[in-house]
């Protein structure tokens, strides 16, 4: 495969430092299991707005508090009672269980119940809450409004107002979104995970503390075919391969950044053939993690973490 280079190296630069997550229906459906955390906090400061932006919460104390699951809502044991959902996220701390059942369409993503401890269920199938709207784009901004019913219900408004890299305790994650959501006088925030879609971070600030979620495991479907090679070794020493997947076609484009969501290495690749083999050569950085995005026909694959030894 023959190598094409860019012939301004800045001009991809600033593509790549603009490049925004969107959240799309086909981001929503990953089944995750997670540990959840906790962290008391007061006049805790959710950091800046805006694209680009590093929000380190690694000094947080965080307390184990149970587990997280996202699963397929068929075959949970409510999924009888709320036959519109599709999937649901499980939290289990201290010896009870919450759900949240939600429905996804082409439309948004929203929540139809929460029960908890399966005895008492706040049921919102007449009136949903809204988690995000498809596609959901920076500065994105739409007011709902939830409850048992419409007549009595609870309205807020939503705004996607940043993008970058989040710093927990236990890891750093890419491509995150910030949600800031106003209700009732007050304001909280929520990161999520771009793609695939699930949340990190939520803040109760009026409780003065904040929860976490550190995935541990990630099977992801793939309906709508996207880009996802295999990458290897992982660990490398100097040199990282991609497998391009059998039909990729028209240009891929490379970048690498370290955990502080600096880029150190960017790249074009014009048109591979089926099972082609991008080499990376990464021997000037330093040893440690690094993440790797790539984009395939301008449509972005998922971010691969990789360790150099």
């Amino acid at each position: 495969m023959k190598k094409k280079y860019l012939a301004a190296v800045t001009a991809l630069a600033s593509l790549c430092a603009l490049a925004q997550p969107q959240i799309r229906q086909e981001h929503v459906g990953a089944s995750l299991s997670a540990n959840l955390y906790y962290a008391d906090v007061q006049n805790f400061d959710p950091g800046p707005d805006g694209p680009n932006q590093t929000w380190d919460f690694s000094s947080l104390n965080s307390v184990n508090a149970g587990q997280a699951t996202i699963l397929p809502a068929a075959g949970t044991p409510y999924a009888n009672s709320y036959l519109m959902a599709d999937h649901c996220f499980l939290y289990q701390g201290q010896g009870v269980d919450l759900w949240y059942y939600n429905k996804t369409s082409a439309q948004k993503l929203e929540t139809v119940s929460m029960i908890f401890a399966g005895v008492f269920a706040l049921n919102y199938t007449q009136n949903p809450m809204t988690v995000v709207e498809f596609p959901y784009d920076f500065n994105d901004v739409f007011t709902d409004s939830y409850g048992p019913t419409v007549a009595s219900s609870t309205e807020f408004t939503a705004t996607y107002d940043g993008y970058g890299t989040l710093i927990l305790p236990f890891g750093t994650y890419q491509n995150v979104i910030r949600q800031k959501v106003e209700e009732d006088g007050k304001i909280e925030y929520n990161w999520f995970h771009s793609d695939p879609f699930f949340p990190l971070l939520q803040t109760s600030i009026e409780d003065g503390s904040v929860g976490m979620v550190e995935p541990t495991s990630l099977s992801v479907e793939n309906p709508t075919g996207n880009f996802r090679p295999t990458v290897y070794p992982n660990p490398f020493h100097d040199v990282v391969a991609l497998r391009l997947p059998s039909g990729t076609s028209g240009t891929i484009r490379v970048a690498v950044t370290d955990v502080l969501g600096k880029v150190v290495y960017r790249d074009e690749f014009a048109g591979p053939d089926a099972d082609d083999v991008v080499t990376i050569d990464l021997s000037d950085c330093a040893s440690g993690v690094y993440f790797l995005d790539y984009w395939a026909n301008d449509r972005k694959g998922s971010v691969q973490k990789i360790v150099r030894q």
